[in-house]
């Protein structure tokens, strides 16, 4: 056999090689993702604002592993850093946004007539807001495209602005995966996580129990004063 093929022979195996490695990985968790009905047309018009996510996790926590090119090699590990716990609990937070939009919930921040529209016009009736508790990944990228999974688990918390309380508490996780590099392969994996708070039944009949009681009880308030 010539040299050139043995050599050829030899790249191969290792490119076999590198994939075993990589599938034989930690594997996705097993976690199911639930789909969160709308409201819109449900009569619940309370408002909501969502805070920044908290981290909690240290820098250099382990998240994962990136393995790199067309054929997934020089995996390397992936942490928390500076960068993460600074940006991401906003960027989570405007994933949240996004899907309570989506979804036919209102945000406390749009709908005014202008921008000097008073605070009382645009204060929320409830906040959401979590706290990141884990983040794990096996991924293989080129440029910005990945493939693999990625998992994230988050404690929610509801605040009612009227009860100055916390009225809901929720822990979810959420798992997206993709055989096919795709760019947002992280954002789906928050939008997972969220999307199971969000399905949880007690979150939309908790806004709407609560605002209902608080119309209830102004409408009362102004019979009495009139």
């Amino acid at each position: 056999m010539s040299r050139s093929a043995l050599s050829l022979i030899a790249v191969m195996l290792g490119v076999l090689s590198s994939s075993a490695s990589l599938a034989s990985g930690a594997p996705a968790p097993d976690v199911i993702k639930h789909e969160p009905a709308s409201v819109a047309g449900a009569g619940i018009t309370a408002k909501l604002a969502v805070k920044p996510l908290t981290i909690d996790m240290l820098d250099g926590d382990t998240m994962g592993h990136v393995s790199l090119g067309i054929f997934c090699l020089n995996e390397q590990p992936r942490t928390v850093n500076a960068e993460f716990l600074k940006s991401y609990g906003s960027y989570a937070a405007g994933v949240m946004n996004q899907e309570l939009k989506r979804l036919g919930y209102n945000l406390a921040d749009r709908g005014q007539s202008n921008a000097f529209d008073a605070d009382l016009n645009a204060a929320p009736d409830f906040r959401v807001g979590g706290i990141i508790r884990d983040v794990k990944f096996e991924t293989c990228a080129i440029g910005q495209d990945v493939k693999g999974w990625v998992y994230f688990k988050v404690s929610w918390a509801l605040y009612s602005e009227k009860e100055q309380k916390v009225v809901l508490e929720r822990v979810t996780e959420g798992v997206a995966k993709s055989d096919d590099r795709i760019p947002d392969l992280m954002k789906r994996g928050l939008v997972a996580v969220i999307d199971n708070f969000l399905a949880d039944a007690a979150f939309a009949e908790q806004i709407k129990a609560e605002y209902e009681v608080y119309k209830r009880v102004v409408t009362e308030q102004k019979l009495t004063l009139d």
